[in-house]
């Protein structure tokens, strides 16, 4: 039925994009600002990173097999999140998400809502015979549930790149880390070929997602009538959500200009890089997949044919530095700068790969350097500061952080440190100003400051602990 399959396919996209909203917002939440700068917390299809990997390939394993392939949509910048335990929040919040839509989904035949079968089991006919309007959509309803369910247990299998993986992974040491990501883009095809090919796997996986289902009522015979009804136009709806993604996509201008991000401001348009340009998403996509060696691939066949342009070495940069390959970061950023020393993003990468080659002052200096050429970007203060506060340099972090929220004022993060910085400095009234101010804008931060050691002076004033640790 066509309402069927509709009704599937358009609560399916808005649960995908629900699932990669909730990493996104937890790694605003964690520190990474760019989320928001990228259209991440808009709920926009379009505003993921890729959406053929995002929302038209799980379509077309919906209709192949009802398996509920996860979609890597948002890249995520780690390297700003603030420790272990905020990598790990960020990969598990899309599971959460995906959890939450799966028992909402399910409150009506947790209520017992739905209609009861007249024979005691179900079949269309069944369903049809039922007094309730729309009544086919019960099945509808009852499939998307053991999709959710399925996409949660999936999700939070330990494979690289699914989000059990990326809850493990800031834990393993870095050495186990490499080996298993030199793998990881084989791990996927592995993974769906033993769902598919090998019958204990399917069966261990349907058997459990078929017990939580059941466990929030859901009838196992409505979920496969649902699939049923669902397949019978998916096919149609796939093809047609195809064409108009396409028309839409070419007219975005968040797809023309989504090399930006990667490049910089690329001034006058090149023709010896339009290529380049155009791959910016799927540039994304390896990256988010930790498929590094096949993205600095696609930059070093740009800088082949554009040897005179910056933008794929400051590229490429990026993406030694996403990898932790800090020296080789390190390189690439040099070799932006040469070809186009006005640019202030090369100083800036330049200073974050030398600030983990443990070179602090030559960091400072690349930030020195980024500062006067733009002074307009909030992280590039933020980063200086970070430096600085770990040189325990405390006024001139405060300095840097100051400059930051001017430029971003409802940035709970920067009031956060800067709070940090004023009682490590024994100006408690100032700290706790500043740190009002981060939980009034984020109230997170009230359960990060109870064990920030930072505070330890702070811990018997009436005032913090009225705010932090009586709330």
């Amino acid at each position: 039925m066509l309402i069927v399959a509709l009704f599937v396919f358009v609560v399916w996209i808005a649960s995908v994009c629900l699932h990669e909203f909730g990493h996104a917002l937890v790694a605003y939440w964690g520190g990474d600002r760019s989320v928001k700068d990228k259209g991440y917390l808009t709920l926009n299809p379009l505003r993921y990173t890729d959406v053929g990997t995002s929302l038209v390939m799980p379509l077309i394993f919906l209709m192949l097999g009802g398996i509920p392939l996860p979609g890597a949509a948002v890249y995520i910048d780690s390297s700003k999140l603030r420790g272990r335990l905020w990598k790990s929040a960020v990969s598990l919040a899309g599971p959460l998400m995906t959890a939450l839509v799966a028992l909402v989904l399910a409150l009506p035949f947790w209520l017992d809502w739905a209609p009861a079968s007249p024979t005691g089991g179900w079949s269309l006919p069944d369903l049809l015979r039922s007094p309730l309007p729309f009544s086919p959509l019960w099945a509808a309803l009852a499939f998307l549930v053991t999709l959710e369910v399925a996409g949660v247990l999936i999700n939070l299998l330990p494979v690289p790149p699914l989000d059990g993986y990326g809850i493990l992974e800031p834990w393993l040491p870095e050495t186990l880390r490499h080996q298993v990501n030199r793998w990881s883009r084989y791990s996927m095809i592995a993974l769906f070929g033993i769902l598919w090919t090998v019958p204990a796997a399917n069966r261990a996986l349907w058997d459990g997602v078929d017990a939580i289902a059941s466990w929030l009522g859901v009838p196992a015979e409505l979920s496969w009538l649902g699939y049923s009804l669902f397949r019978q136009w998916g096919t149609i709806l796939l093809l047609g959500a195809l064409a108009v993604t396409a028309i839409v996509m070419r007219r975005s201008p968040q797809f023309q200009n989504s090399a930006h991000y990667w490049g910089g401001s690329t001034g006058k348009r090149d023709p010896s890089l339009d290529r380049f340009h155009a791959s910016a998403q799927y540039l994304n996509y390896l990256v988010e997949q930790q498929r590094y060696d096949r993205a600095i691939a696609l930059c070093d066949q740009a800088i082949k044919s554009a040897p005179h342009r910056y933008e794929p070495w400051q590229t490429k940069g990026n993406i030694f530095l996403k990898a932790e390959r800090y020296a080789e970061a390190l390189a690439a950023y040099d070799q932006a700068i040469a070809l186009e020393p006005d640019f202030y993003g090369g100083y800036h990468g330049r200073a974050l790969a030398l600030k983990q080659l443990q070179q602090p002052q030559a960091a400072l200096a690349s930030f020195d350097d980024a500062l006067q050429r733009y002074e307009s970007d909030p992280s590039l203060w933020s980063d200086r500061g970070s430096l600085l506060y770990e040189l325990q340099r405390y006024e001139d972090t405060i300095d840097c952080y100051t400059h930051a929220i001017a430029l971003e004022p409802d940035n709970a993060l920067f009031h956060y440190n800067l709070a940090c910085c004023h009682a490590l400095l024994g100006d408690s009234e100032t700290a706790l100003d500043c740190l009002n101010r981060a939980i009034a804008l984020n109230d997170l931060y009230r359960a990060i400051a109870k064990t920030d050691p930072d505070f330890n002076t702070l811990h018997q004033t009436p005032t913090f602990q009225a705010l932090v640790l009586d709330a």
